[in-house]
């Protein structure tokens, strides 16, 4: 069962650090509640025709064909190189296996053995250097004030995302402020292709943010990617990002 659209329309207000983790399942004429220890969190949710449609046509835009959601080339990148080195190592040890029943001298091994430790943490170093210094080009993590930004207030619960607002223009830079109501979420955003371009956690009584520039018109999907409960896979949204 896909989550409600409309929950896009739900305005929610958190005040306070703390906030009962089962308010979220008291929806009652448009009032999540209730709210405990020492913060509130209040939710006004209005379904009028005018958000109806909205959320129709966000549907409709993306029933066409369901996108294939899938990495992009910086993931795809690293998980070759994962394989390259657990090859590597799977190789090490089928000739160390291959030579376990022959007698080889104790300062043989010494000697081997410090070659190939040498050269093993040097290959370690490079790659680590070059994926550390290649991704600190292109943190996608706040920095700075929010000033130039569009601020896009971005609520998790289970199992629904409310954004606001859920427009923007094409080429905005995007600030995501990202809370949750109830436990963890993961907020993966994904472009109009399919390409995950920025995720952040959504965390009951903080506010993370996430900076993102949004060159391409089209709807981009919002997915959990944390393990939030039974309906975990249902959780997800849009954001429109339209033509100037």
């Amino acid at each position: 069962m896909r989550a409600p659209v409309w929950f896009a329309a739900c305005e929610r207000v958190l005040t306070g650090p703390a906030r009962d983790p089962h308010g979220s399942r008291g929806l009652t004429g448009g009032t999540i509640g209730p709210s405990a220890g020492r913060g509130s969190s209040t939710a006004r949710c209005s379904v009028d025709d005018g958000h109806k449609e909205a959320a129709d046509e966000r549907m409709a835009e993306s029933s066409g064909g369901r996108l294939s959601l899938h990495y992009g080339s910086p993931q795809m990148a690293i998980g070759i190189t994962f394989a390259v080195l657990a090859l590597l190592l799977a190789l090490a040890f089928a000739v160390i296996a291959t030579q376990a029943g022959s007698a080889v001298g104790a300062q043989r091994v010494h000697d081997l053995g410090y070659w190939l430790r040498k050269r093993w943490l040097a290959l370690l170093l490079v790659i680590g250097v070059l994926v550390v210094g290649v991704s600190l080009f292109d943190l996608p993590f706040a920095t700075g004030s929010d000033a130039g930004r569009t601020v896009v207030k971005v609520t998790g619960g289970q199992f629904f995302w409310s954004l606001s607002p859920n427009r923007v223009p094409a080429g905005s830079h995007v600030r995501f402020e990202v809370s949750s109501v109830d436990v963890n979420h993961g907020f993966g955003l994904y472009d109009p292709h399919g390409h995950l371009i920025g995720s952040v956690q959504a965390m009951p009584g903080y506010h993370n943010e996430l900076d993102l520039n949004l060159a391409e018109a089209g709807v981009y999907q919002i997915r959990c990617l944390e393990l939030c409960g039974l309906n975990h896979s249902t959780m997800e949204s849009t954001l429109t990002v339209t033509r100037r």
